[in-house]
């Protein structure tokens, strides 16, 4: 299955069309976007995991940021239920390093057992934000590579249900 975003929000369509950055509203939802690399993007990424206060979910197909899984450690230190889902051979391969680190600090990583490939690329923080794009969480996906990043907050319910359905449905194939 597939994870998809959609709005009706023409400023946002025309935003997609020239390089770097969004900021603006669809209904309720502020959304942020970057076109990356953007030297802004991983701050805000750390920025939003680090105002997490119950529970960050992420849900990642290639995981190697030191700096995301330090914060994530730091997180989970403070108290916060931090849970990782990675790809079954990424886990084992190219994430291995930052899965393993996790689980040493206590962080508990899943890889997902499903389909071949567990190609999501989200976080649910406080089942409120929502940050989902085409990013691997990588420095480079970060410093060098085509992607883009969604920052959703104050996501509607609806949508928001509809997601951590999605999420409990996939994470049932993860061990």
């Amino acid at each position: 299955e597939n994870l998809l975003a959609g709005f009706h929000a023409p400023e946002f369509a025309k935003a997609l069309l020239t390089p770097s950055f969004y900021q603006g509203t669809v209904g309720k939802s502020e959304l942020t976007f970057y076109l990356l690399p953007d030297p802004k993007a991983l701050p805000h990424l750390l920025k939003l995991l680090d105002q997490a206060k119950k529970k960050i979910h992420i849900a990642m197909f290639t995981f190697t940021h030191p700096l995301i899984v330090s914060k994530l450690i730091e997180l989970h230190q403070r108290g916060v239920e931090v849970k990782v889902s990675l790809d079954q051979m990424g886990s084992r391969g190219a994430s291995k390093m930052a899965a393993e680190t996790l689980q040493a600090a206590g962080v508990p990583v899943q890889a997902f057992q499903g389909m071949p490939l567990f190609h999501h690329k989200w976080a649910l923080i406080d089942e409120s934000t929502l940050v989902l794009g085409s990013a691997n969480w990588t420095q480079a996906a970060f410093k060098k590579n085509k992607d883009f990043i969604l920052f959703i907050t104050n996501i509607n319910k609806k949508y928001l249900k509809n997601t951590v359905n999605t999420i409990k449905k996939d994470s049932l194939n993860c061990n």
